[in-house]
């Protein structure tokens, strides 16, 4: 369970998750109560997070031990693949973990005269619906971090080339492009293992003053970049 340990110990990742879950419950519920006023569903949304909205998904991440592991991947990049990611979110439990908290919140509002009858029922037989949107949030967040690892990979292959052209100008642009990325994102572990690499490696030839003024071992050891 030290996945799930760790992602309990992350306060941003557990936020990232929350923000999504919010914003999704929000576009979901919408869709299910479209002849509602924006404010009132609003406060419907409300309510499920008065009543341990997001307390329940908290519980259900750390119950199930390969969820805490795949959610912890689309928010640090320790996975495989995007397609790893999303056979492990459609079929190990973190949906069925939703749906089970919004059946109990569903309850919980209703027992306590918090929602009509009829709210009750549209959003139960919505819920297929709002679990797709839910679903549709999470693929959102690893789909940017897709995007943010080919492009981070793009600047290493610049990097690379400009390095074997001594072209220090251009070396450089690109370094301060891959900080920004890095900065910004959360990637795939191997690839912040070599941005930071050539980030150590750029620091390294500027102290020199340029490739002409390292020895040959030391090249050597610039060459073995991967």
């Amino acid at each position: 369970m030290e996945l799930t340990q760790q992602l309990s110990n992350n306060n941003e990742i557990v936020s990232k998750i929350l923000d999504a879950t919010n914003n999704a419950l929000e576009t979901g519920l919408k869709a299910i109560l479209p002849d509602f006023i924006e404010d009132d569903v609003i406060d419907i949304k409300n309510k499920f997070f008065q009543e341990g909205f997001s307390e329940g998904i908290k519980e259900t991440i750390n119950k199930l031990e390969d969820v805490g592991k795949s959610v912890v991947g689309i928010f640090t990049g320790n996975f495989e693949s995007i397609e790893q990611v999303k056979r492990v979110i459609q079929n190990n439990g973190i949906l069925d973990g939703i749906s089970e908290v919004i059946d109990k919140i569903l309850k919980k509002l209703l027992d306590g005269n918090k929602i009509s009858k009829e709210i009750y029922n549209l959003i139960k037989n919505g819920k297929k619906q709002l679990i797709s949107t839910i679903e549709k949030g999470f693929e959102n967040l690893y789909k940017e971090n897709s995007y943010n690892m080919d492009t981070l990979n793009q600047y290493c292959s610049e990097w690379k080339k400009q390095y074997n052209e001594k072209d220090y100008e251009g070396m450089e642009n690109t370094m301060k492009k891959i900080k920004q990325k890095l900065s910004s994102s959360k990637l795939v572990e191997e690839t912040i293992k070599q941005a930071r690499n050539i980030e150590n490696i750029q620091n390294y030839i500027n102290e020199k003053g340029s490739l002409d003024e390292i020895s040959d071992d030391e090249r050597a050891l610039l060459e073995k970049i991967n």
